[in-house]
């Protein structure tokens, strides 16, 4: 099977592009078995555009007619793309090639040029909606994995691993950039939600004290070690929960102050309480 693609002078455009799209979703083995590589990167990457700027196209126009208020971050989306997708093709075909090396590739960087630009056709599968990208990721890998064996002469275990275990390390790396962000915000929101309790628990300790004795205390001791104690453990100049904590006593006034130890990283927001007042919440500096 010859490369449709490489005769278009003699097919027409159109005629050309359509048959290699066909040739390489439904007939791969054949036509990266077949495939003349040549010297120069123009053509497969002509090729990779032609298919990747329409089905990018049509692909985010079914964005646009599902929530029509997308179309300003779809067509800038999409004009960007424009100016992205060329160098976006060498950056993966030299990745994959260092890659490739490590698992023995025989072929040069235009073969795996070559697989990245022709593997782009499975794009076309795009033009479908809800699905079409779905497809289009998992065909992609299946194509990809019978081209590099075809041009590098790799065993299909070698193929699949270069193919597969980048692609998990890019899920993994999607994942992560999600994850992390959340965890953090999980934890700031934990420890801020542990030390506004703490707060209240050490302003209540000190108002039940001053019940008791008609004035608060002078130190904090005074509240640990009283019978029965009013608090089970130090918290001035104490670092717990990634906030640090400070009591200024008085006989007839109190101030706790709570404040990340690392502010935006232990904590977002500084704690402070008076006596006989509310507590205010202050973004820390």
């Amino acid at each position: 099977m010859t490369n449709p693609w490489q005769q278009k002078d003699q097919l027409g455009f159109i005629p050309a592009l359509f048959e290699t799209i066909k040739a390489v979703l439904f007939h791969p083995r054949e036509f990266f078995e077949n495939l003349e590589i040549k010297g120069a990167h123009g053509v497969p990457l002509f090729f990779y555009c032609a298919v990747a700027i329409p089905a990018s196209f049509i692909g985010s126009l079914w964005q646009v007619l599902f929530k029509p208020s997308l179309l300003g971050e779809v067509l800038i989306s999409f004009f960007v793309s424009l100016i992205l997708i060329p160098i976006f093709v060498f950056i993966v075909a030299g990745l994959m090639h260092l890659f490739l090396l490590l698992f023995g590739a025989r072929g040069g960087f235009m073969a795996t040029f070559n697989v990245v630009c022709y593997g782009g056709a499975t794009m076309a599968f795009n033009v479908i909606p809800i699905l079409g990208s779905l497809i289009a990721s998992i065909w992609g890998i299946v194509v990809a994995v019978i081209g590099y064996k075809r041009v590098h002469k790799l065993s299909t275990a070698k193929a699949v691993c270069v193919v597969l275990i980048p692609t998990f390390v890019v899920i993994f790396a999607l994942l992560a950039a999600i994850a992390v962000p959340n965890l953090l915000r999980a934890r700031l929101s934990a420890n801020e939600a542990m030390t506004k309790a703490s707060v209240q628990i050490l302003s209540s300790a000190l108002e039940a004290y001053k019940a008791g004795h008609d004035r608060y205390p002078a130190k904090e001791d005074e509240l640990r070690l009283s019978e029965p104690p009013y608090l089970d453990k130090a918290y001035d100049n104490q670092e717990i929960g990634g906030y640090r904590y400070t009591l200024s006593l008085k006989d007839d006034e109190y101030e706790i102050i709570a404040q990340p130890v690392a502010c935006g990283t232990t904590g977002l927001r500084t704690f402070k309480q008076k006596s006989g007042e509310d507590m205010i919440e202050e973004q820390c500096k």
